[in-house]
């Protein structure tokens, strides 16, 4: 970390502000290891780090919701099985060590604009909120089709989850690290029927993407696999980048109908919180 001129240590969200907000002088909010060794000089030449804050905490809501301190690491996130282990899918599909999990946070995956980003997947099948400072929570969806992402994450925070079942699925090539594709979902079960659902596929060089077609698909039916081989006409509603025509059919809607599918399978049956 050679070319770094400045460290400021800071307890005052304010400040921290302040100093972001500099023209010329590329502070960052020091927040991973792997985020800041990605972020190579030019762009990044003075750090502000918020320890003194303590946002490394998670804290339950009397309503059921939980609430994630911007700097809960990955590793934490990978050791717990709520959300029917959503999160914890998530953070060990990314495929890097224990290591490097501890050093990487969940303010700085959720802001990181390069995709995959698998946790962002599940961040939006969860429906949740991003908080900044002097900010609005924003649904983490909006967030992410932000351009630049502005402001200082202080928590994201997962809604109450009873009555909804989550699934995580991947799709991967032999020699690939990382999936090609990914599902994260979610389906709210009422007397054995899917009352709303969050289907939301993943794929490199895109931001998560709802699949409203099959969400609409499923409102009134029974958890049980589709058996559609591919998706078809209006299912693809909202999948429009996946027609990126460089992508072949069998990681494209032979894929996503096939993880959505293996998500219905788990969900058979299923009608608890």
């Amino acid at each position: 970390m050679s070319w770094i001129k400045d460290y400021r240590l800071t307890a005052d969200l304010d400040e921290a502000a302040e100093l972001l907000a500099r023209p010329d002088e590329r502070w960052a909010v020091f927040g991973g290891g792997s985020r800041l060794v990605a972020r190579k000089p030019p762009e990044v030449e003075r750090l502000v780090d918020l320890l003194p804050l303590g946002l490394d905490r998670i804290e339950d809501g009397d309503d059921g919701a939980l609430r994630l301190g911007a700097r809960v690491r990955l590793q934490t996130l990978a050791d717990r099985k709520d959300r029917d282990g959503l999160l914890r899918a998530a953070s060990l599909s990314l495929a890097h060590s224990v290591n490097l999990r501890n050093q990487m946070t969940l303010a700085g995956e959720t802001a990181w604009p390069i995709v995959l980003s698998e946790l962002q997947t599940a961040l939006v099948a969860l429906d949740a909120r991003v908080h900044r400072h002097a900010l609005a929570p924003t649904r983490v969806a909006d967030y992410l089709a932000e351009s630049p992402r502005v402001g200082i994450i202080t928590a994201v925070e997962l809604p109450a989850a009873r009555g909804w079942r989550f699934g995580f699925h991947a799709l991967r090539a032999a020699s690939a690290a990382r999936p090609q594709l990914v599902l994260a979902a979610g389906v709210e079960l009422v007397d054995g029927r899917i009352k709303a659902a969050r289907l939301v596929y993943g794929r490199f060089g895109e931001r998560p993407q709802r699949a409203l077609g099959l969400e609409r698909r499923l409102v009134g039916e029974a958890p049980a696999p589709l058996g559609l081989g591919t998706l078809e006409g209006d299912l693809r509603d909202g999948l429009a980048p996946f027609d990126d025509p460089g992508v072949d059919a069998a990681s494209k809607w032979d894929g996503a109908a096939a993880l959505v599918d293996e998500f219905l399978a788990t969900c058979r049956g299923a009608s608890g919180p």
